[in-house]
């Protein structure tokens, strides 16, 4: 699926939106200062996204995963290494020397980070989209081109990959990403409804 430059920005914006609303409920709970920060967006198919991963680019992931359904159905992944996920945790727990040790709670924190981030952007789906049911968020750990091959609803779905960069306090940067799964068709109805500046 090929995006014009106009779909791109307003796919960008979208998932922005959902950023700024998940760094807000994150300031607004603990005791950090954070931006979340979309980068690059790229839009591929299943064949795509195989080719795009290839053996230097894999890595092991710490994924959350959230399903949704009714309006638009399809799933949404934050996904970081093992390392950057943990060292994600560890600065928000403000233990950037690593002290705490337990992966149970570094795995914790990961799990409600990613449960906010993934919520504001199914916030900002279902207003451009119609309504959405959710699931709860779910935790794992993978090889990173396992998580489309294992996951991926049908092969009609197309694969939209963005970057997301945490910045905490203005002094630590860790960078993962976004993964969402869905129809084409839904896809083009969100973004036009983006651009167009129009909500459900």
């Amino acid at each position: 699926m090929i995006l014009n430059h106009k779909y791109i920005e307003a796919l960008k914006q979208l998932l922005q939106t959902g950023m700024e609303r998940a760094a807000s409920i994150i300031n607004d709970g603990t005791q950090s200062t954070i931006a979340l920060t979309i980068g690059s967006v790229r839009v591929f198919s299943q064949h795509e996204m195989a080719n795009y991963l290839e053996p230097e680019r894999q890595y092991r992931a710490s994924v959350v995963e959230v399903d949704f359904s009714e309006a638009i159905s399809g799933k949404a992944f934050l996904v970081f290494s093992v390392d950057r996920a943990a060292k994600f945790a560890l600065l928000l727990l403000n233990d950037d020397e690593g002290a705490t040790d337990m992966d149970a709670i570094r795995n914790s924190v990961f799990l409600e980070i990613g449960n906010i981030l993934l919520n504001g952007i199914m916030e900002v789906l279902a207003e451009h989209g119609g309504e959405l049911r959710y699931s709860v968020p779910t935790y794992f750990e993978t090889i990173s081109d396992e998580l489309i091959t294992l996951r991926t609803l049908t092969a009609n779905d197309v694969i939209v990959l963005s970057e997301v960069c945490c910045s905490i306090a203005n002094q630590y940067t860790v960078c993962g990403s976004i993964i969402m799964l869905l129809k084409p068709q839904a896809l083009m109805t969100v973004l036009s409804s983006v651009q167009s500046g129009t909500a459900v």
